[in-house]
Parts: C-alpha cells; structure tokens; sequence
C-alpha cells in the first residue's frame, strides 16, 4: 500500500468512528462558542497532530500554553466547520478544504485559572492527506505551530503530572519534545480523540 492510499484509508477509518454532529452539544448552556481544530497528518513517522504555542500577552488568559488553532465563531460564519477553518487560515496560514474534517469531538465548557467561564469550546477533527505549505502565523495571537507523532503523545515516558497546590492536586499532563507541557483543555481533548480513535492510531 502507497503512503497516500494509507492516508487515504486511515481518514476514512477515523471519519468512521468520529461523531459527524456533535455528540454532547453545550449551545442550550451558553451562546458563545470556540471552535478548535486537531489536524492530523501521516508522514513517515506515522500519524502526527498539530499544535500552536499561545502568543504571550497579559490580556490572555491562556497566555503562552500549547493549544489547538481555533478561535471564536463569528456571526458569520456558515457553521463550525467554516468557522475552524478560517481561525486555522487566520491563526497558521493553511487554507485546509471541507474534504479535510472528519468529525466532532465533545464540547467542553472553558476555563482558566480563575475558573470556569462561560464559553465552550468545540472540538474539530481535520485529516490532512496532502503536504501544507511553510505556516504564515499571526504573531499577535500564534508565537509557533509545531506538529508532535501520535506515538510519542502517547508513550507513557511522556506522561506527566503538574502540581497545583492552589487546586488541591495535580493535574495530568505530557511533556513535549519542545520543552512545553500539553495540559488542560486541549490535554483533555486530546485524550477523547485517543480513545474515541484507539486501534487506529
């Protein structure tokens, strides 16, 4: 089998066991919603994700943490998917088509260090078959895109737990190759794909 008839049946294989609606939908609990995307991609590694590192500002309370591209949806943006798809243009520079998204993760209400507000945020699975060009970031809003192999996410040398003594525990998280900690919302999104995916990846 070629790389790209690989590629081909694995997106096939994940659209096939990924919700094509959202399976727990927040949008009667609050009105705004961010919509983010997990890009995945086969190389010669094997399946990798994408992931931004936040710009750092004093006006963000994410500030500098290793999320998913996304944003929040604009009044007029047709639905998630188009939606998705222009915060990852906006935020990186890739013009990824419709064909690409393969499916809903579930929704998660936001928080932060402050506690828990009053957002969600909705997770978009997109499988990308063919190469991306160099990324065009938005600097005020992107400091780096980097992508990681699904093979190391998931080693349990990589696992991690961060100590929040103000939060009476700790937390769960995975070391990057980079030096960063994947933590938080997008570790907990993270960890639904993964299973949700399981013998695929």
């Amino acid at each position: 089998m070629t790389a790209k008839e690989r590629s081909k049946k694995l997106k096939a294989e994940f659209k096939s066991k990924l919700h094509q609606e959202p399976p727990r939908s927040l949008a009667s609990e609050f009105s705004s919603c961010a919509c983010v995307a997990a890009i995945l991609q086969l190389d010669a590694e094997g399946v990798r994700l994408a992931f931004i590192r936040r710009a750092k500002s004093e006006k963000d309370p994410w500030s500098g943490q290793i999320a998913f591209p996304g944003g929040r949806k604009d009044d007029g943006d047709v639905d998630d998917i188009e939606a998705a798809l222009r915060e990852i243009r906006e935020e990186v520079g890739w013009s990824l088509g419709r064909a690409s998204f393969v499916g809903y993760l579930t929704d998660v209400q936001a928080r932060n260090r402050s506690g828990m507000q009053r957002f969600y945020l909705r997770p978009l699975v997109f499988f990308v078959e063919e190469a991306l060009p160099e990324p065009s970031l938005n600097a005020l809003e992107v400091d780096c895109v980097f992508w990681v192999p699904l093979s190391y996410l998931k080693s349990s040398l990589s696992q991690t737990l961060l100590h929040f003594p103000d939060r009476g525990g700790e937390i769960p998280g995975i070391k990057l190759p980079e030096g960063d900690i994947l933590w938080g919302l997008t570790h907990i999104i993270f960890q639904e794909m993964v299973q949700v995916l399981a013998r695929s990846i």
